[in-house]
């Protein structure tokens, strides 16, 4: 029954002059009652609604930090998977500048060899052309 609207009570008084007189006192005991009932139905749903709004609180709490958690292992496993690529990039370039010293070290060598085999030769060249101009002079001589 709500006392501020227009509502007939579901009960009916035998004596009306008891409804009369005590109407007032009537309407706020029942008002008083279904404030009490109200407050008790209130404090039981919060009662019954906290532990299930602070578990479904908790259970929100782990999902957001199991969702956080495979966000961060999934950016750790991208960043390690960076780090071993940059790594190995990195090991690649070397073997290659490696490669290439040697390369150029063995290129320095027969380039050195050609070099000490061209200046063995042109030796030689003037040796024979030395000795061909005394053989010259020797023939001049002869005739």
């Amino acid at each position: 029954m709500n006392l501020f609207t227009a509502e007939k009570p579901d009960f009916e008084f035998s004596n009306s002059y008891f409804f009369d007189s005590q109407h007032s006192s009537i309407e706020e005991s029942l008002f008083m009652v279904s404030a009490q009932v109200t407050k008790e139905n209130d404090s039981e749903t919060n009662t019954v609604e906290k532990p299930q709004a602070e578990a479904a609180k908790q259970d929100q709490t782990k999902i957001n930090a199991k969702v956080k958690n495979r966000v961060k292992r999934k950016k750790l496993t991208k960043l390690e998977r960076e780090i071993n690529k940059r790594e190995k990039d990195r090991q690649r370039a070397k073997r290659n500048r490696d490669k290439k010293k040697e390369q150029f070290k063995s290129l320095q060598s027969q380039l050195d060899e050609a070099y000490d085999i061209v200046k063995a030769k042109e030796q030689k060249i003037r040796e024979l052309e030395s000795k061909l101009a005394r053989m010259e002079q020797t023939e001049v001589s002869l005739f």
